[in-house]
């Protein structure tokens, strides 16, 4: 029974690499959709904090978050929330954001914020938590004494007469305003710290660009190196089976005999032009594969990119390939 045959080593690491290629684009173009998406609600999220919407700049922000966890949005939400009247959960997103950016420049300003939420939480919890126990009556026309019945009352003393001058009555203190809320602050930061209030942060910074060094770049010039070796290896196979075949040919035509010597001339030829085929075209597949994964690698100059077609054709007396590239 013949065994099936094997497939060269180097056909299986082509095949594994293309496997990577196609991962690691579907994976670029899922991180390009999320940030276009955070990107949208992003700026529709500004634009309801800018109007003093902040419930609807509160949904955006959510949405933006979702779609790309970068922690400025976090810094939007407790913006939100602290403007919205919900302290909170203003205080738990400020948390949050400092928990995840712990070396922001406005640390001090989230702190002072976290400070007055924490101050006006335990302000109302307060209140809930014990509520008037009575309530007093008010004096109305008509209305029963409160402490029972009426009790006679005394004449007022006449005011006594005397040659000192009057003191002067005591100075009112002024009651202290009660607590408002969103609390104002009116401290700036320093100018090389400029403040994001009332405004929102700005989008995330985008990603630097790969150099040209990259890691597909790399594996580009490795496989176009073994597929330039695998078509040096074919065409010198090549050239043994020529050199075979004219040896045999040689000897037909001054009608020599065919002997076991020829014999193995022959076969020595076919075994010759069946590697130069193997390696010509696992040669030609592997300069295919690095010259995609060169352009590939290369930082994107335009929105479109460019695109990369390669047609290899193959056959028992030789190869040969096409390839297209487009920007």
């Amino acid at each position: 029974m013949p065994k099936p045959p094997r497939f060269p080593t180097s056909l299986t690491v082509v095949a594994i690499v293309f496997g990577w290629l196609i991962a690691t684009g579907a994976a670029h173009a899922e991180d390009t959709a999320a940030t276009a998406a955070a990107r949208e609600h992003y700026q529709k999220g500004t634009a309801f904090f800018d109007l003093g919407k902040y419930q609807d700049a509160i949904k955006e922000f959510e949405a933006a978050y979702e779609a790309k966890n970068d922690p400025a949005f976090l810094y939007n939400l407790a913006q939100s929330y602290r403007l919205a009247g919900n302290p909170e959960q203003a205080l738990r997103f400020y948390k949050t954001y400092l928990r995840k950016n712990p070396k922001p420049q406005n640390r001090a300003d989230i702190e002072e914020k976290i400070a007055q939420l924490e101050k006006l939480v335990d302000q109302k919890t307060a209140t809930q938590t014990s509520p008037p126990t009575h309530t007093i009556q008010p004096a109305l026309p008509g209305s029963p004494n409160p402490g029972g019945p009426s009790a006679p009352t005394t004449p007022p003393a006449p005011p006594l007469t005397s040659t000192a001058p009057p003191a002067a009555p005591p100075a009112e203190t002024p009651p202290a305003p009660p607590p408002t809320w969103p609390p104002s602050n009116t401290s700036q930061p320093p100018t090389a710290q400029p403040s994001p209030y009332p405004g929102a942060l700005p989008p995330p910074a985008p990603a630097p660009e790969k150099k040209r060094t990259s890691g597909l770049r790399l594996t580009g010039w490795i496989l176009g190196g073994a597929g330039v070796v695998s078509v040096i290896v074919g065409a010198a196979y090549g050239q043994g089976a020529q050199s075979a075949a004219k040896e045999i040919k040689d000897a037909a035509a001054a009608n020599k005999m065919y002997t076991a010597d020829l014999e193995a001339v022959d076969q020595r030829g076919r075994t010759d032009q069946t590697l130069e085929f193997v390696f010509l075209s696992v040669g030609a597949v592997a300069l295919a594969g690095g010259i995609v994964c060169y352009f590939m690698g290369a930082p994107a100059e335009s929105a479109t990119g460019g695109q990369v077609s390669f047609l290899p054709t193959v056959s028992p007396n030789g190869g040969s390939a096409s390839l297209r590239v487009t920007f």
